[in-house]
Formats: C-alpha cells, sequence, structure tokens
C-alpha cells in the first residue's frame, strides 16, 4: 500500500483536518505526493508571477493556517518521480487521481473542489474545501 513520504506529511500537516483526512484515505488507494498545503505571501506571490495561481496572496485558499487547499500529484514508485502530465500515460494517471481524491473525500464525508474542474483556470493537481471562505493569515 503507498505511503506518504516526509515531506508529504510535513506538507500535509498545514492542511485543514478534512483535507488530511481525504487525503490519507486516498492514499491507501493512490500513490501521489503533496506538492503544497499552506503557502506564506513569497510563495504564493511567486506562484501567482508564474502562472500557477489565479490569485494573489492572501486570496488563495493556500493562504490560511490550516490551509483550505492541497496541492499534489501523481507519484511513481518506481522511477521515483512525480508525473506532471508529458505523456498520455501521466495524463491518464492524473485524471485517476482525480477520480481517487473525489472518491475518498465521498467516502469521509467531506466536500471537495477539483482544480481540473474549473473552467477558468484548470488546475488538475489542487484540491480545496467546497463552500468555505478563504481565512487570510494576518
Amino acid at each position: 500500500m503507498p505511503s506518504f513520504g516526509a515531506k508529504s506529511r510535513e506538507r500535509l500537516a498545514t492542511c485543514h483536518a478534512q483535507l488530511q483526512d481525504v487525503c490519507n484515505e486516498a492514499i491507501k488507494r493512490f500513490d501521489f505526493a503533496v506538492t503544497c498545503g499552506t503557502r506564506d505571501k513569497s510563495a504564493q506571490n511567486q506562484a501567482f508571477a508564474q502562472g500557477k495561481s489565479q490569485k494573489r496572496w492572501p486570496d488563495s485558499k493556500h493562504n490560511s493556517m490550516p490551509s483550505l487547499a492541497v496541492d499534489i500529484v501523481p507519484w511513481d514508485s518506481v522511477n521515483r518521480r512525480a508525473l506532471w502530465g508529458a505523456s498520455n500515460y501521466e495524463l491518464i494517471q492524473i485524471g485517476r487521481l482525480v477520480q481517487v481524491m473525489l472518491d475518498a473525500a465521498n467516502t469521509v464525508g467531506v466536500t471537495i473542489e477539483a482544480g481540473g474542474d474549473w473552467a477558468r483556470f484548470n488546475d488538475p493537481f489542487h484540491f480545496q474545501l467546497a463552500n468555505t471562505p478563504n481565512t487570510p493569515n494576518t
């Protein structure tokens, strides 16, 4: 059974308990890494500048503690690398991970939004608690 590495556990620990529950259920079904939980001001504005986020600090659901969002990526444990979608196989794995996350959320009774479902900004690696206001750091 897959399990989180130390960095994934550290990043996941910055996320809301409900997101942790979803991810802990999903990892039982599919191997993936947590790439981001809470983002500080510098990291958020850098993500915006690089086009990886549509939000500046403090408007992202990543900008609270605990984070109301988590970014994840499928993990290939055989070749020890993240699957970012460079091939058809990787795209299929990303799609599988999205479904696993939605199913895991249903199993633990948490409603999440998948960034891959957004029409304006497709972000298949992003998941956030649904119907929660941003709570920016002060």
